[in-house]
């Protein structure tokens, strides 16, 4: 009995040891995942920091383009003998692209009032806008049911326009959502529309826009053909064509509806001036890329410019295709 207490107490020391190197093993481990964890938020922190960094120079550098472009057109507008506005301006020409510290900034100025404003079937002549959009989307190889979907989507009611849509509609998607019933702020709000599908908006999106401004108002020395096929069906497409192959340089309405006199029923919508402008800026240094889409307005008198919108989500269609400095354009 002797023995056996002697055994038992000569263990007792061992125990204790290794219950305290198991305690510094676990005080080990502990330390070494909150080092770990440690050194990660660290590394992460930097990493988004380094990112916002970078973010902020790219930005800087858009937001100058668009000062720049701001300052082209307010220019231009003050220029003494300026008459009108058109493809040859400086503006409209493409720019080279221009080198920045280890990258390239591109700029690009484009007319709005060269498209068809989507905005103006809520406007006070919805009915002979919405017979052109009609004329439009037939020269486009589009159904003209989506004129009465649009006109439903941007007028104040909620009544039913031909084959168009209201909540009654929108509401009984399997997402439902309604139309705002106001001006729209985006061309990509005819993906909501009733009977839009992806190969339409493909056709359409080159030749219409949203502008703030319930007016359509098009400049005969900016515009396409196909909008102006649009204004009078019946009128010599051929002369149409070749017109616009060609530099234009209206000084007014009057010069344009002489050649083509079946324009002159809509000579209320037709213009030689531009108001709205759409600046594209792309961005890139190193590994990093930013495009910046601004929407601008040059008050017709003064030639004020005004912001209306910044938009980051548009892609850039560079008029480069060379390779610039390691980026493809």
């Amino acid at each position: 009995m002797a023995s056996t207490n002697l055994q038992l107490v000569a263990r007792n020391p061992r125990q204790s040891d290794g219950v305290v190197l198991l305690s510094m093993l676990l005080v080990i481990i502990f330390l070494t995942a909150l080092v770990y964890q440690i050194m990660m938020r660290h590394s992460l922190t930097i990493a988004q920091t380094e990112q916002t960094l970078n973010f902020d120079r790219l930005l800087s550098f858009a937001l100058g383009a668009e000062s720049l472009a701001r300052q082209a057109l307010h220019q231009d507008h003050v220029t003494p003998g300026r008459k009108v506005d058109s493809l040859q301006d400086i503006w409209a020409r493409p720019l080279e692209p221009l080198f920045i510290e280890d990258g390239v900034l591109e700029i690009q100025i484009r007319d709005l009032n060269r498209c068809f404003n989507l905005n103006s079937l809520s406007g006070p002549n919805p009915d002979k806008n919405a017979v052109r959009l009609g004329n439009l989307f037939s020269i486009l190889g589009v159904p003209s049911t989506l004129v009465d979907s649009w006109r439903d989507w941007v007028d104040n009611d909620q009544e039913l326009f031909g084959r168009g849509a209201e909540d009654g509609h929108y509401l009984l998607q399997s997402t439902s959502y309604r139309p705002p019933n106001t001006l729209a702020g985006h061309v990509s709000e005819l993906h909501l529309v009733k009977h839009m599908r992806p190969e339409y908006f493909e056709l359409i999106e080159p030749y219409v826009c949203v502008i703030p401004s319930q007016e359509l108002a098009i400049n005969i020395n900016t515009v396409s053909g196909e909008i102006l096929k649009s204004l009078e069906p019946k009128e010599n497409q051929a002369l149409i064509e070749q017109i616009v192959s060609e530099e234009r340089y209206y000084e007014t309405v009057g010069d344009l509806t002489r050649e083509l006199p079946g324009l002159a029923s809509s000579a209320d919508v037709l213009s030689v001036k531009s108001s709205y402008f759409e600046v594209h800026s792309r961005v890139g240094i190193e590994d990093n890329q930013i495009e910046l889409v601004s929407i601008l307005y040059r008050d017709p008198q003064s030639g004020k410019i005004k912001l209306i919108s910044r938009d980051l989500g548009k892609s850039f269609n560079s008029y480069y295709q060379k390779k610039v400095r390691g980026t493809d354009d």
